[in-house]
């Protein structure tokens, strides 16, 4: 079974994902602070800080 994330801003709950690599959103959103010279490990940082995040075990099926 391959795992998978649910990622939904805080600040915005109409903004989420559902991605199979977390690190890999993390990186396209925080690209240009990346390429400014921020660590990976500061952006991840600032990501957990304006998201919440849930690893999904099973299916996730739509309803409507």
């Amino acid at each position: 079974m391959t795992k998978k994330f649910l990622v939904i801003e805080i600040d915005d709950a109409t903004f989420y994902y559902v991605v199979h690599d977390l690190e890999s959103l993390i990186r396209d959103m925080y690209e240009d602070e990346l390429t400014d010279g921020e660590s990976y490990e500061q952006v991840e940082e600032w990501f957990m800080d304006d998201h919440k995040v849930f690893e999904i075990h099973g299916t996730v099926e739509a309803v409507n």
